[in-house]
């Protein structure tokens, strides 16, 4: 191999090294990029967790609310019909 022949290979490697490091960068800004859109979309998905089951606490809160003042409304009436002699 000649000198020159050497030369030419030792430029030709220096430019692949450049474009890959080039390449590297480009993929290691793009790996950031991803991993703070994903941090971002797991602190979401943890809020509307933490929404909806705030939403299912008040709903079973609402359902033993309702079921408290039917028990309620049956043992008034059930009073109401022993006073007046109807049981």
């Amino acid at each position: 191999m000649d000198i020159n022949t050497l030369e030419k290979r030792i430029d030709e490697l220096i430019t692949l090294c450049d474009e890959l490091e080039s390449k590297h960068r480009a993929i290691e800004a793009d790996r950031k990029k991803w991993t703070q859109e994903r941090n971002s979309l797991l602190e979401k998905n943890e809020m509307a967790k933490a929404k909806i089951e705030a939403m299912i606490m008040r709903l079973k809160s609402l359902e033993q609310d309702k079921t408290n003042v039917r028990i309620k409304d049956c043992t008034s009436l059930h009073t109401r019909q022993r006073l007046s002699g109807q049981l």
